[in-house]
């Protein structure tokens, strides 16, 4: 049926009845224009045994037209499910309309600390002037704490490109205990050979509320 009530209900009842599911008879609720419905037949799905496969069908609808797969975008990260990072981190960076990009990282928000990493990554592959970059940043600072950690070990490993991002994330999170971290790190950097690196780290240190002379 096209009608997403009626859709749900088939599915609901399709539940109970013990039949066996491919794939291929979820696709006309994979791909429906009802998030609802989607999230519904992905979880039927899951229970089905098959919820690889529709994971898949659902991140390769993330290639089809530009802006035509905004409600699989909004189905994945009310799902959360991890498998839809790759996909959707794709869609972030190379995504024609910066609304859909917005939308991607949205999504990855919302599936957590799983995705943080993926997020981080944006931070450092992106010109600062690049508004993807501001949709990762938003992203991590909706995550919150669950995503201290992975931008703690993104400050000690990447270099100066990433620590100014980083520190304005974590400074946006507001966790005193990884500002104090993240300043410790930073400090000791103050001392390194490299003029670029110790200006990049004072840079870091100031968006911490850190002032170094």
């Amino acid at each position: 049926s096209d009608d997403p009530a009626l859709a749900r209900m088939g599915i609901s009842m399709a539940k109970g009845a013990g039949v066996e599911i491919t794939v291929k008879d979820l696709e006309h609720f994979l791909k429906s224009e009802d998030v609802e419905t989607i999230i519904m037949g992905f979880t039927f799905a899951e229970e089905t045994g098959v919820g690889d496969e529709a994971m898949e069908m659902l991140c390769e609808s993330l290639g089809d037209e530009p802006g035509c797969f905004v409600n699989a975008v909004e189905a994945l990260g009310q799902i959360g499910d991890a498998r839809a990072i790759e996909a959707l981190s794709e869609l972030l960076g190379e995504g024609e309309y910066m609304g859909d990009r917005e939308l991607a990282s949205y999504a990855l928000g919302q599936i957590g600390e799983p995705a943080a990493e993926s997020l981080i990554w944006h931070l450092g592959s992106l010109s600062p002037t690049d508004r993807t970059r501001e949709f990762a940043a938003r992203a991590l600072v909706d995550i919150g704490k669950p995503a201290v950690e992975s931008l703690i070990t993104a400050l000690e490993e990447y270099d100066g490109v990433m620590w100014g991002a980083i520190a304005e994330v974590l400074g946006e999170i507001g966790d005193g205990q990884a500002v104090t971290r993240a300043v410790k790190s930073l400090i000791e950097l103050l001392s390194d050979a490299n003029q670029w690196v110790r200006e990049d780290a004072k840079e870091a240190l100031k968006k911490l509320g850190h002032e170094v002379e």
